[in-house]
């Protein structure tokens, strides 16, 4: 997966692995984080990595028994919905 930044023309190169199936993307506002919402099939749950983009690694794995249907960031919250109906905020 690449960032690209749209000023400078340069990217950064993020290792992202394989994803099955489709997965979902959230920039925040500030462009530090970056979450990739995938369906990890071994587990069979939903899984949000939270990439800090400076750094170009994973800072957290979020786990959900459910498949995440969007995710939106609004400042400094993660807005996460579930296909069970449910929204989850994360700070």
């Amino acid at each position: 997966m690449r960032l690209y930044d749209t000023v400078t023309g340069l990217y950064s190169e993020l290792p992202g692995g394989t994803m099955g199936g489709s997965a979902k993307l959230a920039l925040s506002p500030d462009a530090k984080w970056l979450a990739i919402a995938r369906e990890d099939s071994e587990i069979n749950e939903g899984v949000i990595d939270l990439w800090a983009t400076d750094e170009g690694q994973i800072a957290q794995k979020l786990y959900h028994p459910w498949q995440i249907s969007a995710l939106h960031f609004s400042e400094k919250p993660l807005i996460v919905a579930l296909t069970d109906g449910t929204i989850q905020i994360w700070q």
